[in-house]
């Protein structure tokens, strides 16, 4: 099963899609602020088979994220690169969040790890304060 995420800058929330092992639409989860009409719309035009989904989506100006199966806290948890301290609070943080955040968090993951490995000295955030703060909404690529 695999899972997409579709967000636009136009609009708050995302829709959330599902297919199954048949490549065929499963599961249809909104969650945008969109006039009847404009939801309506994309309730007919979005694709039943997964192949034609990324294409139609970047016609539609939407952007998607392939979605990592697992978005729950201990797959966080495993990937977190700094102190591991905190648990409880970053878990209540992490319990919070919505699917967009969740989703930005294992994005940016990578490109956090390098940057803090390439700057070792600075102070480490504890991963409550990160996700709390979201730090995640940073661009740690074009940070020094």
């Amino acid at each position: 099963m695999n899972k997409y995420i579709l967000t636009h800058k136009d609009f708050e929330g995302c829709i959330e899609l599902a297919y199954d092992a048949d490549d065929i639409v499963s599961t249809l989860i909104s969650s945008i602020t969109m006039q009847p009409h404009q939801l309506e719309w994309v309730l007919r035009h979005v694709p039943v088979l997964e192949q034609p989904l990324v294409q139609w989506a970047k016609r539609a100006g939407f952007e998607v994220d392939k979605v990592k199966a697992d978005l729950s806290f201990e797959a966080f948890w495993a990937v977190w690169c700094e102190q591991k301290i905190n648990k409880k609070e970053a878990e209540a943080v992490w319990n919070k969040m919505t699917i967009e955040q969740k989703v930005r968090v294992f994005k940016i993951m990578p490109a956090y790890r390098r940057w803090c490995a390439r700057n070792p000295y600075k102070n480490s955030k504890a991963p409550d304060a990160w996700l709390r703060q979201q730090r995640y909404m940073n661009d740690y690529d074009k940070m020094k």
